[in-house]
């Protein structure tokens, strides 16, 4: 539920004392700094199920009922500004888009999290120079980043994204032979990927790339013998898929 109607007059509430009976308090991670804004219930309630959530279970001081949030200020102000009926976004701080994008993916704020995305991207589109493009690893850090904000439903966004963006990305062989050992599904997504990019995935030998060790729900907690799970995450299924999507709309 994000969706109250023409919420144009509610613009200039965001922060506005009068009739507000929420405070919210933002701590910056980076520094520990915390801000205050003033909010009205009537409005983001009946805007976000998430928020509705929160004012249910926040604690009232007889005024204000106090909620918290641990997300820079620009970030939260991306987020509160959308429910009071702002969607004039602009990707003027990557950073505090990122963050509003984690946040709405939490959150499940999906018509928000559509709409980040989409300003994330195309940013991100933009984020290579040709310079930058021919430096060595430049085009996959730029698919593990924008990975890392996406989420499973979103592979034929990402797919598409690479096509136009990012178009000779490769995964290294490395990357491949981890995979092929991570699960059954990343074996078969292996295959795929080896086979469009002329590798044979299961006789490549390297070391492991691992960065993550976190859980990963599309992997069962006992795999099939031969399979091992270190090392993987949602960024790494979305990664796999992104590619062979990619990989196969290519020969359409």
């Amino acid at each position: 539920m994000e969706n109250i109607g023409s919420k144009d007059s509610f613009v200039d509430a965001f922060d506005n004392d009068e009739f507000a009976d929420i405070m919210a308090t933002v701590t910056n991670p980076s520094d520990g700094t915390r801000t205050h804004y003033c909010m009205h219930q009537v409005i983001i309630c009946n805007s976000s199920d998430y928020f509705r959530f929160l004012c249910a279970e926040a604690e009232s001081d007889g005024r204000y009922k106090h909620l918290s949030f641990k997300m820079t200020p620009k970030a939260f102000e991306l987020v509160a500004r959308w429910f009071y009926g702002n969607r004039n976004l602009t990707a003027g701080d990557m950073g505090a888009v990122k963050g509003a994008l984690d946040f709405a993916n939490t959150a499940g704020m999906e018509e928000l999290r559509v709409s980040l995305l989409a300003l994330f991207l195309q940013a991100k589109s933009k984020a290579l120079t040709p310079a930058q493009a021919g430096a060595p690893g430049a085009d996959w850090k730029l698919f593990e980043e924008v990975c890392d904000h996406a989420l499973p439903k979103d592979r034929d966004v990402i797919a598409e994204f690479v096509k136009g963006a990012i178009p000779e990305l490769r995964a290294s062989n490395e990357w491949v032979q981890e995979l092929c050992t991570s699960s059954k599904p990343g074996f078969m997504a292996s295959i795929l990927i080896g086979k469009y990019q002329l590798t044979d995935p299961c006789k490549i030998s390297g070391r492991s790339i691992s960065k993550s060790t976190s859980y990963n729900p599309y992997i069962p907690s006992q795999p099939a013998s031969g399979y091992k799970t270190e090392g993987s995450s949602l960024a790494r299924g979305l990664l796999s898929s992104g590619l062979a999507g990619w990989f196969q709309g290519r020969e359409r």
